[in-house]
């Protein structure tokens, strides 16, 4: 971790993990299973990757949210964190929060993240689609393996402009229709953005 704090090693824990496995393997002795074996490594190396930000001052917060990016390169967790840090107290990141929270407690119905673009013809509908489609063409390289802290800063301003966005389709629209195929359209839509953010 050290290593990857001080060089911004792009490596994956992840394929460290399996590589190593596949080595040892080769001599027959290893008895563990390969996802269960790598799966481990990556929480212990998460874990620790947890405690040295929290020594480092980062607030816990912000530690939990960097852990959760669902990526297994330490030095861009640690970009995150950064980039995190720096954006506390931002009113435009604080207003995203907000909304990214009520996205996620909703979605959290959701049976899966796939939605039909046909059934949601409600403007507020309409209008989130297609600023969520513009966001997935600009910004979704930024969040790459090698992503720097300035792309993760400009995807972060990406999110923030969708906050205005997704405020209106809750206001304009009811998510738990009464119509399950307009229901599960709307927290699939939901589900979508949350995975993407």
């Amino acid at each position: 971790i050290q290593i990857h704090r001080q060089w911004k090693v792009q490596v994956s824990i992840n394929e460290l993990a399996r590589q190593a496995y596949r080595l040892h393997s080769v001599s027959g002795k290893l008895k563990f299973d390969e996802e269960k074996t790598v799966c481990e490594v990556v929480n212990f190396v998460n874990g620790r990757l947890k405690m040295l930000l929290e020594e480092a001052g980062v607030e816990h917060d912000i530690v939990d949210a960097a852990i959760s990016v669902p990526s297994t390169f330490p030095a861009k967790i640690m970009s995150v964190a950064k980039v995190l840090t720096a954006m506390r107290g931002d009113k435009r990141f604080e207003e995203f929060v907000t909304m990214f929270s009520r996205v996620r407690n909703i979605a959290v119905n959701a049976q899966g993240d796939h939605y039909d673009p046909k059934v949601l013809v409600e403007d507020a509908e309409v209008s989130l689609i297609e600023a969520f489609d513009k966001f997935k063409d600009t910004y979704t390289n930024d969040m790459a393996s090698d992503s720097n802290e300035a792309d993760i800063a400009d995807y972060i301003e990406g999110s923030c402009g969708l906050t205005e966005t997704v405020n209106q389709f809750f206001e304009s629209v009811m998510v738990m229709s009464e119509d399950p195929v307009i229901k599960e359209n709307r927290l699939g839509l939901l589900k979508s953005i949350q995975n993407t953010l």
